[in-house]
């Protein structure tokens, strides 16, 4: 790609000529444009190419819908940070692919409708400014603008109806005068265009998932009526396609409205696109589904059960062999087992043989009996739900027998003394081994084993995994004890959650977490707990939310896939494998429904795993243990040990629990994404243990095996990667452990709600990158030379700790993740924030849309933000540009804002500034701040309801509630700032005409809501592509920051951001440009000069404000008179006014100090050679 403009030679074409102002005081008349013909001429691609006005066309209108340079080469199709040469082929190319995208992607319709609207109704109001104009100039310059805004849309038209009549590839027209290797080439762009053109659209979207959840619907119900699901399958994308179809051409047709080239919107048009395209989706995704539905219907569950069948059948012939070989220990245990079974669920529920042997259990029979008895105590629960057959008899009774028969061994690993847990009793131990008494139940005794300090529980708990009893099967075998003992009933809902806990390894900084939870409970109560924990999951319960989310996890997908690939290649004790590296990959991108299937059927079996892969989305905990706790995660997050029945009243707790009910339904959007990806990076760890074993899923999943194949530390492991990629695992880095639980315990989550979320984006900045892989190497390099000596640093290192060992345990991840960030998203970062590559937007946080104009990407967190950040910095130091310094880094690196954290700063500083002068105007302030900060924490509770507001497709002016700080009195302030997040938020439902709009100092325009609805579909705000000068001194280091007015009176500073932009958009592209070209200088001097011209017209701009407020005339006069000075002639002035008072600054709201510096300015726009002898004022940035 050139960088400079090409000659009319090398380009092949005439570059238009700029069109020099037309004075005229004729009324502007917009553009009339030919409706399209019924039956049009077809060009081409050859004639698209040779036509000069098409061409020149095209190449002007990429500058006017996207601020492209005329000398800037083409983009390819979804990647625009690449460049073709700017050829008059790529420029054709270029514009049926952007023709392709409008008319077959809502999204690009949309965007398109949008940026024509807004040129009409610009044109429309320069119309407007021009006949109400005071004198000549106006009226000239107003004019102007109208008619350009009018040639804008009559260009846009001109490209859009040749673009439309070009052949399609199925006539022959579209290949005359080309070779076969261009036609070739031609066919494969088109196909290629469309599939792109539709896999970015949201409802193909939709569409590609409706059909594989019907087809997933079609395999469990359906099973043998291949025909109706086949039917199912087609209809339901069919519909959707049809509708994407339909919008999409109404959007379509509102553009070719709004270009001037159709009068009336046509229905029948739009109807036989979405007929054309039911048909072609439905037949598609029909014949989909029959290959689909012919190859793997019912398959993978039949598998699982195949699986489990094959390991229960071996377990159940393992218990009735120990319940053989055993009689003397095992004949008593049945006896009371059945005695119980009988006596809650009546005699038919145990069936005997003629020698009254049991030979099987009735299971409906005990499950009818026992739901009955659950609901007469009242104790309903899922964990308790009956389910006793005879194989779960059987396991029970085998595994119990084995527990008891280790009072009689004296040798081996399981011995009386192996079974005392530490501080224990031997003689306790052996008294709860001894046969059982007369009338004593069963159920009794085990209650008594898995209840006591003396057992060392890991024992009998994995006698009983031995035999594949699960929580469930024990809960129901322990409900036998009900009929006796039904107020034991509630200890028997919270056994099995104390048996899946008894086993568990309680890693540090669990312990850590729950012991700041329960600090939080003690201080503030059950309430705030409560309040706290929906507050943070309505704050991530948009549906935007969980777009933006997902969108940031893909890329975090693709490199963590090359971090696998790359640790399993370099720790010797991993195996590489491709099944194992692109594993992750495959259960989330293409099988996930596979995925949740097995990882469900898995974790069932590991019931310690299962709490914590399911514990807790977005850092908002689960407090009750659920059947399904991957869909009840959010619900009812109510505390259990405050332990006082009475400690909310009740309409309070009700009011919150329909609350919190209300928030897990509209977080399943949030849910389903987070669970996704969760599955996926858990059934991709698991596929890479198994790898170093030989073996993979399916293999333990085919021969039964998965029980001793894959071992609880493996689960463990599998579980912790699956938390580490959702940001859902505890902060490695000890300091960074201890800041979250202060966070957490001091309900400091009021200013930084996510605290794990950011730590975690810290450490991930830290790894992914070259740091990550020094540090990794060095960890490697440490445990080697600890190894080769003998000794070990181990306790030495334990402050240092990552996972309690900083030079084992994850140094090969961590060089992994440092090789892998250096080599991708480093390159990447630089890539995107490439100041010539029509990618970098007008902030180093920015990225162009290509549809409206930029956005804001910090949304997308840690796999992106950091390194757009460190791209900048790295062309900013190529370019001797200032760096970016402050806050604005610290919120890069850990993907937080801090707005809310310098309110309360902001409040506490107040306050202490009244406590120690006295001033009341401080304690009103404080209260204004503390207001603010409680009125954005009270909003959030909102979220659900407010994120309605962005469902339009119409852009709309902000408005600015922002009032001055005048205040009646304390609570007056407290009470203004409170409201002021809950008017802005409103502001999305109603548009208040007697609010003033925002004003920005960058454009003149009001600022935009532009196409709210995109913010659902992309999870960011789609801001317009700001003007070039803005672009330009972005890339010369300046923020919106730079340009502000500061002042603490909202209605001064919109007037003066208005003035300030109209300044900049009048002198700023010809200022910048006299420096670069005329004068020759270097950014580094061209900065310099910049700060100064920024710093005067903010001034000059506040000055101006303050006047008008104040009706000022003199002050105004001065102001007016002053700025008729060139840019250059003003830096000057102010530089020999400085020379002439060293003691003070400019007074711009001193008309004296004004007309002194007019007088220099005319002195030195009159003197050319003043200009030469003393040169601008030398650069102080």
């Amino acid at each position: 790609m050139s960088k400079e403009l090409r000659s009319d030679d090398e380009l092949g074409f005439n570059l238009p000529s700029p069109v020099p102002p037309q004075v005229t005081t004729t009324p502007v008349e917009k553009v009339d444009v030919t409706p399209i013909d019924q039956s049009p001429q077809t060009f081409s691609r050859k004639q698209l190419v040779d036509d000069d006005n098409y061409v020149n066309d095209v190449l002007q209108y990429r500058e006017d819908r996207f601020n492209t340079k005329k000398d800037v080469g083409t983009s390819y199709v979804m990647l625009p940070f690449l460049k073709q040469d700017l050829t008059r082929e790529n420029l054709v190319d270029d514009a049926i692919d952007n023709y392709r995208f409008i008319t077959s992607n809502e999204m690009n319709a949309a965007a398109e409708l949008d940026w024509l609207s807004d040129i009409s109704r610009k044109e429309q109001e320069a119309v407007t400014n021009a006949n109400n104009a005071r004198n000549d100039g106006d009226r000239i310059k107003f004019q102007n603008q109208a008619k350009k805004f009018g040639e804008m849309k009559a260009r846009a038209a001109r490209v859009y109806q040749k673009t439309n009549n070009l052949a399609t590839i199925f006539e022959s027209k579209r290949y005359e005068g080309s070779t076969i290797a261009d036609n070739i080439f031609d066919v494969v762009d088109t196909v290629g265009g469309h599939i792109a053109a539709n896999i970015s659209s949201p409802l193909s979207a939709l569409s590609l998932g409706a059909g594989k959840e019907v087809l997933k619907y079609a395999g469990k119900k359906l099973t043998g009526k291949t025909i109706t699901q086949i039917l199912l399958s087609a209809a339901t994308t069919g519909v959707i396609d049809a509708a994407q179809a339909g919008i999409t051409d109404v959007v379509v047709q509102g553009a070719e409205k709004e270009m001037g080239i159709r009068e009336n919107y046509d229905p029948a048009r739009t109807a036989t696109v979405m007929g054309t395209s039911a048909v072609i989706s439905g037949a598609l995704s029909g014949y989909a589904t029959r290959n689909a539905l012919k190859s793997d219907v019912g398959t993978l569950r039949e598998r699982i059960d195949g699986a489990v069948k094959k390991v229960r059948d071996a377990q159940t012939k393992k218990a009735q062999k120990t319940i053989e070989q055993k009689k003397q220990i095992s004949t008593g245990i049945e006896d009371s087992f059945v005695d119980d079974i009988e006596n809650t669920f009546g005699t038919g529920a145990v069936i005997r043989n003629k020698n009254g042997r049991v030979t099987g259990i009735d299971k409906e029979v005990v499950k009818n009996a026992g739901r009955l008895e659950i609901r007469r105590v009242g104790a309903e629960n899922e964990l308790v739900e009956p389910a006793l057959d005879f194989d779960v008899y059987s396991r029970v009774v085998g595994g119990i027998t084995d527990i008891f028969d280790i009072a009689n061994k004296t040798k081996g690993n399981l011995t009386i003394e192996s079974l005392v847990a530490e501080g224990g009793d031997i003689n306790v131990v052996k008294d709860l081994l001894k046969p059982l008494r007369k009338n004593e139940m069963i159920s009794d005794r085990i209650f008594k084993i898995l209840l006591s300090d003396h057992i060392n529980k890991d024992i009998p708990l994995q006698i009983l995994g031995e035999y594949g009893v699960s929580s469930k099967d024990f809960a129901a075998m322990m409900l036998s004890h009900t009929s006796r003992a039904g107020g034991t009933l509630s200890l028997i809902s919270k056994l099995p959650q104390k048996l899946s806990r008894a086993n568990r390894k309680v890693t540090a900084e669990e312990l850590a977490e729950e012991k700041a939870a329960i600090g939080v409970q003690s201080r503030f109560g059950e309430v705030f707990v409560r309040l706290e924990n929906a507050r943070r999951a309505a704050l991530v319960s948009g549906v935007a939310t969980a777009m933006r989310n997902g969108y940031a996890q893909f890329p975090r997908l693709a490199i963590d896939t090359i971090i696998g690939g790359f640790e399993d290649a370099l720790d010797p004790t991993k195996k590489f494998s491709i099944r194992g590296t692109m594993a992750q990959m495959k259960y989330t991108m293409r099988d996930n429904s596979e995925a949740a299937i097995i990882s469900d059927f898995l974790l069932d079996n590991f019931a310690e795993a299962k709490r914590r892969m399911w514990n807790q989305f977005s850092e908002v905990k689960s407090r009750l243990e659920k059947a399904k706790p991957s869909q009840e995660a959010l619900a009812n997050t109510r505390t259990d040990n405050i332990g006082k029945p009475g400690f909310l009243y009740r309409g309070v707790d009700s009011v919150l629990e329909k609350y919190e009910g209300a928030i897990h339904h509209f977080n399943v959007f949030n849910r389903f994404q987070e669970s996704m990806f969760r599955r996926g990076a858990l059934m991709g760890s698991l596929e890479r243990q198994l790898a170093v074993k030989n073996k993979t899923i399916d293999d333990v999943l085919e021969k039964g095996t998965f029980l001793d194949d894959i071992t609880d530390d493996m689960m463990a492991k599998a579980v912790d990667d699956a938390l580490e990629f959702t940001f859902a695992a505890q902060p490695k880095f000890l300091p960074f452990k201890i800041a979250n639980n202060f966070i957490v315990k001091s309900g400091l989550t009021l200013g930084i709600p996510f605290p794990r979320f950011m730590f975690k984006a810290m450490e991930m900045a830290y790894n992914y990158n070259a740091f990550g892989a020094a540090t990794g190497a060095f960890r490697i390099m440490g445990r080697m030379a600890d190894v080769a000596s003998g000794r070990t640093f181990k306790d030495r290192m334990k402050a240092l700790s990552t996972e309690g060992d900083f030079l084992g345990k994850g140094a090969y991840r961590q060089l992994a993740e440092g090789l892998a960030g250096s080599a991708f998203l480093v390159p990447l970062g630089y890539i995107l924030r490439d100041p010539d590559n029509d990618v970098a937007g007008s902030e180093w946080y920015k990225l162009k849309d290509n549809l409206i104009g930029e956005f804001d990407a910090r949304v997308y967190g840690p796999i992106l933000v950091p390194y757009l950040l460190l791209g900048e910095m790295m062309h900013r130091a190529q370019r001797g540009v200032p760096m970016i310094k402050g806050r604005e880094v610290l919120e890069g690196i850990t993907g937080t804002n801090f707005r809310s954290f310098y309110s309360v700063e902001k409040t506490v500083q107040e306050f202490f500034q009244f406590a120690t002068e006295g001033n009341y105007q401080d304690f009103e302030k404080s209260l204004g701040f503390a207001g603010r900060i409680l009125g954005e924490a009270s909003s959030g509770y909102g979220q659900p309801i407010f994120q309605f507001g962005d469902i339009k497709f119409d852009s709309e002016r902000r408005r600015d509630y922002k009032e001055d700080p005048i205040y009646e009195g304390a609570m007056d302030a407290f009470f203004q700032e409170f409201s002021l997040p809950f008017k802005r938020r409103i502001d999305t439902f109603v548009d208040d005409p007697d609010v003033p709009f925002q004003r920005s100092p960058q454009d003149p325009n009001v600022p935009e809501r532009v196409l709210p609805f995109m913010k659902i579909l992309m999870g960011a705000t789609l801001n317009r592509t700001p003007p070039e000068y803005i672009l330009e001194l972005g890339r010369l280091g300046f923020s919106y920051k730079d340009f502000m007015a500061k002042s603490a009176f909202p209605e001064t500073n919109r007037p003066a951001n208005k003035r300030t932009a109209e300044l900049m958009q009048e002198e700023l592209p010809t200022f910048i440009s006299d420096l670069r070209n005329n004068q020759g200088m270097g950014d580094k001097q061209i900065i310099g000069y910049l700060d100064t011209y920024v710093k005067s017209i903010k001034n000059q701009s506040m000055a101006e404000a303050k006047a008008v407020r104040t009706n000022n005339e003199e002050l105004l006069d001065a102001l007016l008179k002053y700025q008729r000075l060139s840019p250059r002639a003003r830096i000057t002035a102010k530089y020999y006014f400085e020379q002439q008072f060293p003691d003070r600054e400019v007074d711009f709201q001193n008309p004296s100090d004004l007309k002194n510096l007019f007088e220099l300015g005319r002195h030195v726009m009159a003197d050319p050679r003043g200009n030469k002898k003393n040169p601008f004022l030398t650069p102080k940035r």
